[in-house]
């Protein structure tokens, strides 16, 4: 027998006698992507092995009573937490499980319009809890470039290619709101932060200005978009996430996909039947090949009688490539549902202080009522809870 022979066998042997998981870097669609969201993308790429450690917890942070308002849940505004987004819907879910989402998002809205609260008053949420060893995303709900008004006015719909091509009033408009969005995502950058940016979400589902429209020029307006956060700002920081509805009638969940070198991660919005936790759309999102995780989840009708656990054990039995989510916040918050506290402390679920790809997390006891985690890990190996 050959020494090449004897050692590659020796190789096998230690292979079962000490099985590891083999995780394939990931490339990012920027190629310039800094090194700390390089590690962010090789992380979740490569958490959905073994029988632990497998889903990340998120919530959508609470904010701003104008948008209360325009989607129809004034009643459950906090006066006293206008512009801010804060960490109270966080909290709550800290009172009732002990534990913390790995993932928290937000959203900047509408930044032209000076009654909303612009990216400067919840970015600092974003910087903290990454500070404490969290993940963050961010969505957006742009204004109608033609009209001005809120993302679900519909009344004038330009073609989405006047939002690209140089020469109108609509690509003024689109391209001011998309400096501010950079300006935001800078702040982010300089502080070392990483986003799972959520734009154009639910695209195949016709609520939104940008929704249910022609796929060509769709795609394009991504690909512009994606050039110009990512080539003329220069932002290095972004994981670009590809995000339809599940609930569209349409039913197009991978007609608009701008493509593998413009998206790092695939989503789905879901909001379910508390009766029937069953997806549409999953497989054709699995089909894509790329890390796939519920950009928003929710209970149609928010009934607080609904089990939050039915989501993990829906994605243990039926969805088990899907990486995340992040629990939709104003009247879907996670922690008034039944059984919040399985959900949070099952052995899929990864929460704040179990995340960890690589990077320095930085202590800051200023801020009380965030536990910040004290060990450092290996890349790709996030520590295992108990069955």
């Amino acid at each position: 027998m050959t020494k090449a022979i004897q050692l590659s066998l020796f190789t096998l042997y230690l292979f079962f006698l000490f099985p590891v998981h083999f995780i394939y870097a990931a490339m990012p669609a920027d190629p310039n992507a800094n090194e700390t969201t390089r590690k962010v993308l090789n992380y979740i790429n490569g958490i959905g092995q073994g029988t632990v450690n497998r889903v990340i917890t998120g919530q959508q942070l609470d904010q701003f009573c104008n948008v209360y308002k325009e989607y129809g849940d004034a009643d459950s505004c906090d006066p006293s937490n206008y512009k801010t987004g804060d960490f109270r819907n966080i909290e709550a879910i800290y009172q009732k499980t002990g534990e913390r989402p790995g993932l928290v998002s937000t959203d900047y809205y509408t930044l032209s319009d000076p009654d909303h609260a612009k990216y400067l008053y919840r970015n600092p949420y974003l910087i903290q809890h990454w500070n404490h060893g969290g993940l963050v995303s961010l969505c957006l709900h742009m204004i109608n470039p033609i009209t001005g008004n809120n993302s679900k006015d519909r009344t004038q719909l330009a073609s989405l290619a006047s939002l690209y091509t140089p020469g109108n009033s609509a690509y003024e408009n689109f391209r001011t709101e998309l400096r501010l969005v950079a300006e935001g995502l800078q702040e982010l950058e300089d502080k070392g932060v990483t986003v799972l940016f959520r734009p154009f979400h639910e695209m195949n589902g016709g609520w939104f200005w940008w929704g249910d429209r022609n796929a060509d020029e769709f795609k394009a307006l991504w690909w512009y978009t994606f050039d110009y956060v990512t080539n003329t700002k220069g932002l290095h920081n972004i994981l670009w996430v590809y995000s339809p509805s599940e609930n569209s009638l349409t039913r197009s969940f991978t007609k608009y996909y701008p493509g593998d070198n413009y998206a790092d991660l695939v989503s789905l919005d879901w909001y379910a039947d508390k009766y029937d936790l069953t997806i549409d759309g999953y497989s054709e999102m699995v089909e894509l090949d790329k890390p796939l995780i519920l950009g928003e989840f929710g209970f149609s009708g928010h009934d607080p009688a609904a089990d939050a656990s039915g989501l993990i054990t829906a994605i243990k039995n039926k969805y088990p490539q899907i990486r995340g989510f992040i629990w939709w916040g104003q009247a879907h918050n996670l922690a008034q549902f039944k059984n919040v506290k399985k959900l949070m402390n099952d052995p899929w679920s990864l929460n704040l202080g179990e995340i960890d790809f690589g990077k320095l997390l930085e202590e800051d006891s200023t801020i009380s009522s965030l536990a910040a985690p004290t060990n450092l890990r290996v890349v790709g190996c996030p520590s295992s809870k108990p069955e």
